[in-house]
């Protein structure tokens, strides 16, 4: 009788997968992935990173990484000196990491995504010499990575023009699947407004960094209160990672006497309650690759202004309102004019709650295994 043939065994590498969309990535694909039975996957991971997934994990082999493994010089030697030996022993057949720092060489096929725009941009991402000289080892680095891979996955068009005319790719092995949506956020949860905040709100979703242009949405709502005489209340919602941009932040807070109120990072039940009754959702943002906040507050039904780069139009087309984000007059303008106008608010409700339903993980899930089928078969 003929044994039936083993699933093909797929490493996924999550060394690098520390905050923000890469977890929201993990936390939504691994469970369809296990259900799908397609591949046998083992996790490469840290004990931390297994804590943080919780339950989502129990349902796969691991292998357990050091946790010097945050750091990239650590996460490297480590993937060089001990990984090859592993994926020889346990006869994985590829490696799949979805973010952008694979090892340089293992005995296997490898399929990676690529996800941080800040190395290909000459527009400030990052404060110091030292985070910039880790940005370009960081771009020499994947972009080694990227050429020996079977195929390299972008989360929008957008990126794979802009960061791909760095890497070089060749265009037969460059994928582009779009993330999907959160199910709790995209099921809705109804609740109060958090005690403590007000009634309307400007909100804002992303973790600290300097592309994410903070300073500029402060700057903006300054605007509108010198000219307006208003001061529309600001919450932000999103994970304190980098130091010097949180500090930057908060001193301007201070400066001003702003109504902003800093959440911190939230689960996405608090999150899909927040952006339900947010009066206006903003991105200003000026570099992304994706952008799961714009497609989260587009199924909440929150307006958007955001800022006017590729990704933004890509995610949500006619649904928001554009300006340069390294415009904070007009910003605040656009935050003001929208604020007051009750039906356009309800019109991109509407085309806001259509246009999410092109999203889903479902459909990322499908996409990247049939990409990895794609590589394994070459």
């Amino acid at each position: 009788m003929k044994k039936p043939a083993r699933a093909p065994r797929i490493a996924l590498d999550l060394l690098a997968s520390l905050s923000g969309g890469a977890v929201n990535y993990l936390r939504n694909l691994l469970p369809l992935f296990e259900e799908s039975g397609r591949f046998d996957y083992v996790l490469i991971l840290r004990e931390t990173q297994r804590q943080k997934l919780g339950a989502i994990a129990d349902g796969f082999e691991t292998f357990i990484a050091p946790e010097a493994t945050q750091r990239p010089l650590p996460r490297l030697a480590w993937g060089q000196a001990v990984l090859p030996a592993f994926v020889a022993a346990k006869k994985i057949d590829l490696l799949f990491a979805p973010t952008d720092h694979p090892p340089l060489w293992v005995p296997c096929p490898v399929v990676m995504a690529v996800r941080n725009p800040t190395p290909y941009t000459d527009v400030k991402t990052v404060e110091g010499a030292g985070r910039r000289a880790r940005e370009l080892v960081m771009r020499v680095w994947t972009r080694s990575a990227a050429l020996r891979a079977r195929r390299v996955i972008f989360v929008s068009r957008s990126a794979a023009r802009a960061i791909n005319a760095h890497l070089g790719v060749p265009e037969d092995n460059v994928r582009v699947i779009h993330h999907g949506l959160d199910r709790t956020i995209a099921r809705g949860v109804e609740g109060d407004v958090p005690a403590g905040l007000p009634r309307d709100y400007v909100l804002a979703v992303s973790s600290f960094y300097f592309y994410k242009n903070y300073l500029g949405l402060i700057a903006a709502l300054e605007h509108v209160r010198r000219k307006y005489g208003e001061s529309l209340p600001l919450v932000i919602c999103g994970r304190e990672i980098d130091a010097p941009n949180v500090s930057a932040v908060r001193a301007e807070i201070e400066r001003t006497g702003l109504p902003v109120t800093l959440m911190g990072e939230l689960p996405p039940a608090e999150l899909s309650v927040l952006y339900r009754h947010a009066r206006i959702f903003c991105f200003p943002s000026y570099l992304e690759t994706f952008g799961h906040p714009l497609v989260e507050s587009m199924t909440s039904g929150a307006p958007i202004v955001a800022g006017d780069i590729a990704t933004s139009r890509e995610l949500c087309g006619d649904v928001a309102r554009y300006v340069d984000p390294h415009d904070s007059a007009a910003l605040g303008d656009a935050l003001h004019a929208l604020w007051h106008d009750d039906a356009a608010r309800a019109s991109m409700r509407e085309r806001g709650l259509a246009r999410a339903r092109d999203f889903s993980w479902e459909k990322t899930a499908r996409e990247t295994e049939d990409t990895l089928a794609q590589a394994l078969h070459r």
